[in-house]
């Protein structure tokens, strides 16, 4: 399809997986929100397909989320590498849990530009009642795995957190507490609080 003159598409979101892992109440995703057909897994072939159909949009950056979890999807590597391919900047959002050491080698090295973990929650316990889940540990380790393994191999891939303010009026309060047990925890990060 021929692009229109005055149309010009800088950044794509692709929702490569309509599923997640958790069951967070602020999300689509919380108490079955989303309909069977929006958990599906995309297929590799239709991502290659949907890729190029937008290289005529002037595509320069490819954010592989939406509110399901990428890391679920089994070729998440050959997808960003694909991307990459594509003369695209590929980034994704992630809860972290999956986002192994491992997997955040293969993916910083197939190209990836950007993850951003969503971490809603400033400790263990509030972590717990706002991701509906207990893995704030494992996050936490993940993340802490991934930029030793930034470090040491010298990549370029951007790790940032993203955290909440959960009460604003107690907004101070919060932002040390995520401050304390985690930007400052874990050098190197970059962080948002919102």
């Amino acid at each position: 399809m021929p692009q229109p003159d005055n149309l010009r598409i800088t950044q794509f979101n692709l929702e490569i997986v309509g599923a997640c892992n958790y069951n967070c109440s602020s999300c689509p995703q919380a108490n079955n929100g989303r309909e069977k057909n929006f958990r599906k897994i995309m297929p590799f072939p239709l991502i290659k397909k949907v890729l190029d159909d937008a290289r005529q949009y002037g595509v320069e950056s490819v954010s592989l989320h939406g509110s399901g979890e990428p890391t679920l999807h089994k070729e998440l590597p050959a997808i960003v590498r694909y991307v990459r391919e594509q003369g695209f900047r590929p980034s994704f959002f992630t809860n972290g849990e999956r986002l192994t050491p491992a997997l955040f080698r293969e993916v910083a090295e197939a190209g990836l530009d950007l993850v951003t973990v969503s971490m809603i929650g400033y400790n263990r316990e509030m972590y717990k009642k706002w991701m509906s889940t207990d893995r704030f540990d494992q996050v936490y380790k993940n993340l802490e795995g991934c930029l030793e393994i930034k470090r040491t191999l010298g990549l370029k891939t951007q790790i940032h957190t993203r955290h909440l303010i959960l009460d604003a009026n107690n907004s101070e309060y919060e932002v040390g507490e995520y401050k304390r047990n985690v930007i400052d925890a874990l050098p190197g990060l970059m962080t948002e609080i919102w």
